[in-house]
């Protein structure tokens, strides 16, 4: 088995589309839909597509089945406050401990985020979604 670990990034694309992509040192693949699932799902075909063709020319693709591929999901902070909007910005830029204005920006696309706040703010996004695990309703 040669498993394979490909992240797949999220971003906003034209009007309400949405793009994702995923690029490794042999190939870039796009894709754009209307919904984030619909992307994944694209791109996956389009990972299936490549192994299938162009793969078997490559050493380190030629074993690689789709099944045994890992994907992760990384977003851009627009397309995370588009797609999670139950997410409140303000509610995380005090998590985070960054200026609520200056988190605006970001979700915005007016302004891009360091690595270091990007950070801050993924952190934030996790406890908050650890403490929401942990939530008991009577």
């Amino acid at each position: 088995m040669n498993a394979k670990h490909l992240s797949i990034v999220i971003e906003k694309g034209d009007d309400e589309e949405i793009a994702g992509s995923i690029s490794t040192d042999d190939f870039l693949l796009t894709t754009v839909a209307n919904m984030e699932e619909e992307v994944i799902q694209n791109l996956k075909m389009l990972i299936a597509d490549f192994i299938q063709h162009e793969g078997q020319e490559s050493s380190s693709w030629k074993n690689v089945k789709v099944d045994d591929i890992e994907y992760s999901i990384e977003y851009d902070l627009t397309t995370l406050f588009q797609i999670f909007d139950a997410l409140k910005i303000s509610a995380v830029a005090k998590l985070a401990g960054i200026n609520s204005g200056l988190m605006r920006q970001y979700a915005s696309g007016t302004k891009n985020a360091s690595a270091k706040q990007a950070r801050k703010i993924e952190d934030a996004v996790r406890a908050l979604g650890m403490r929401l695990t942990q939530v008991s309703i009577k």
